[in-house]
């Protein structure tokens, strides 16, 4: 019974932990992306390479078709 309780409480703390690392990896790709620097980053880019730049940061990771079959989140 008490194995069980243990379980569940690293689990939750487990749980935690990848949402605290998931926030963070999100923090800092948002920090590094040029159009949150970008002097009039409301108005939209005038030119093609213009809006290139503007998504060249790194961009978050999708999972594949069969990791969302089974049910697992998109992050």
């Amino acid at each position: 019974m008490i194995w069980r309780a243990a379980r569940r409480v690293a689990h939750r703390v487990s749980r935690t932990v990848d949402n605290a690392n998931q926030a963070q990896r999100r923090l800092t790709v948002l920090a590094g992306a040029a159009d949150r620097w970008a002097p009039d980053r409301g108005k939209v880019p005038d030119t093609f390479s213009e809006f290139m730049f503007r998504t060249s940061g790194p961009l978050l990771h999708e999972p594949s078709a069969r990791r969302r079959a089974r049910g697992r989140r998109v992050r």
